[in-house]
């Protein structure tokens, strides 16, 4: 499996998703809001914009520069359009006739709706047979959320994914029964990951799912669930034998398991090597699993705050030096910052700061569970904290 990333640039790939949000205004006609919204684009990415708005809604390859002029002369061709007639005009019927009759750029333009060119976008960005997300925008996702992670200091999870032995079964039973293993598993993926995940097809029988705001527990809970689901599935029998699939996994979550994002990949790469060798239908975690603190079992009130004003009662399912499990009926997001008050049976409510490492949700009861890591507690409080601890289960912590 060739690991080799195949890097877009970020900064292209945020000035297109922006300037498409430019497309309901164009369509309103509106030319001072989209020019008042193209400058904001310029001054945060640059002319790049420009020459991006043109490829976007002209289809036109142009610089920078000759973007930028362009796009002066569409403006003063559209207010000329208006003094002469004495009425609004839209811009679209100007730019067009900017485009055609006075700067010669389009010859032969094609009209197409909005609704059309979203969905010639996401054909751009989608694998035919699982409807999932192509290798080309798994490329530009993995690096907009690497750069965005490390910017904002916060996690993320990449998970790689192998159908096994799928040459087999595609040999045995034939192509027909392989694309219908591939979109099932492709569906199985879809139902798995959240609404904020990347799931994607990686090339062949590969997956991938980039799970932000996600570290190494909440990416295990996710891998597994797929896995588990892909197990399930009960395809139709050929020649009277029943296709058996599964599917291995390697798990890497950042910062902790690279120090750069082509290291990422070959630690995922070579984690879901590891999950092949020991036997496959399994996931494996890259450096294994980092969590050292024993924990103990007991269920107290805690008030959290998410910051700045979300507030809610939880309880803790278990307790380490490090953090806690806690129960709650509404979602924290990971990630995010939380200000607590632990109470501890007869002590003195302990107050700190956490932040939220992973997220669970039971669909029987509704619940959420969550894993906490305590990122700043006062010298007394901890004190008191590692002694409860250490009265419950006797051992130095």
């Amino acid at each position: 499996m060739d690991r080799k990333l195949e890097l877009i640039s970020l900064s292209e790939g945020e000035v297109q998703d922006s300037v498409c949000h430019l497309l309901p205004e164009i369509a309103n006609s509106d030319a001072e809001v989209v020019n008042s919204a193209l400058r904001s684009l310029v001054a945060l990415h640059g002319a790049q914009a420009y020459a991006t708005l043109f490829r976007v809604l002209f289809h036109l390859n142009l610089t920078s520069q000759e973007a930028e002029i362009h796009w002066a002369r569409m403006l003063g061709h559209h207010q000329m359009f208006q003094r002469r007639l004495g009425a609004d005009v839209d811009f679209r019927v100007s730019s067009l006739d900017y485009l055609t009759r006075v700067s010669g750029l389009l010859m032969n333009p094609m009209v197409m709706e909005n609704a059309q060119l979203e969905k010639l976008k996401n054909e751009t960005i989608t694998d035919e047979l699982t409807r999932l997300f192509n290798r080309r925008y798994f490329n530009q996702v993995l690096l907009r959320e690497y750069k965005s992670s490390k910017r904002h200091h916060s996690p993320f999870s990449l998970i790689l994914l192998d159908v096994d032995h799928f040459k087999t079964l595609n040999d045995r039973f034939g192509h027909r029964m392989g694309d219908t293993i591939l979109r099932q598993v492709g569906e199985v993926i879809r139902k798995a990951v959240r609404e904020v995940d990347y799931p994607c097809r990686y090339g062949g029988e590969e997956f991938a799912v980039i799970a932000p705001r996600t570290e190494q527990k909440g990416g295990k809970v996710l891998a597994q669930r797929i896995r588990k689901g892909v197990e399930n599935l009960r395809f139709p029998k050929v020649g009277g034998v029943q296709p058996k699939v599964t599917l291995s996994g390697g798990l890497v979550s950042w910062p902790e398991d690279a120090s750069s994002l082509e290291g990422l990949i070959q630690n995922a790469d070579a984690a879901l090597y590891k999950a092949k060798g020991n036997g496959r239908n399994r996931i494996e975690v890259h450096g294994g699993e980092r969590r050292q603190s024993r924990r103990v079992k007991g269920e107290f009130m805690t008030i959290c705050s998410i910051l700045p004003q979300v507030r809610q009662i939880a309880f803790t399912e278990d307790l380490s030096v490090g953090g806690f499990g806690l129960k709650a009926s509404n979602p924290m997001a990971p990630g995010s910052t939380l200000e607590f008050e632990l109470s501890l049976e007869n002590e003195k409510p302990l107050h700190a700061f956490g932040q939220v490492r992973y997220l669970e949700e039971n669909p029987k009861t509704g619940d959420f569970k969550y894993g906490v890591s305590i990122v700043r507690m006062c010298a007394p409080d901890r004190a008191n904290y590692r002694g409860f601890l250490a009265n419950l289960m006797p051992r130095k912590f």
